[in-house]
């Protein structure tokens, strides 16, 4: 997986208003900057914003597979393959600037 750089997240920020996924996004952020335990919140955090990507990609399936295709550096015929596919969005959101991204893009 290549490093993420800044055009990623203007890509990513277009996914997201496409997938209509901003509002479950900003709460998912809020309830993690009011959690007492930090450390079990952003794991939940993690999980949820997977299953909400995950739960919403129709909307925004081919702009989905480019960016992973980008990112993860393999190819869509790659990602067909649902193991490979769910492993490179797993891997992308456990990238610290991808946190760092979601606590800038929602404040």
């Amino acid at each position: 997986m290549r490093k993420i750089q800044s055009p990623d997240f203007f890509t990513f920020t277009k996914i997201i208003k496409k997938m209509g996924v901003r509002e479950e996004i900003k709460k998912l952020a809020n309830d993690l900057a009011t959690s007492e335990n930090k450390k079990v919140a952003e794991k939940e955090m993690e999980i949820e914003m997977i299953m909400i990507f995950v739960e919403n990609i129709s909307n925004a399936e081919k702009e989905v597979y480019k960016f992973i295709s980008d990112i993860s550096e393999k190819t869509i015929e790659e990602l067909k393959d649902l193991t490979v596919f769910m492993d490179a969005i797993e891997a992308i959101f456990k990238e610290d600037t991808i946190k760092s991204f979601f606590k800038l893009a929602l404040r």
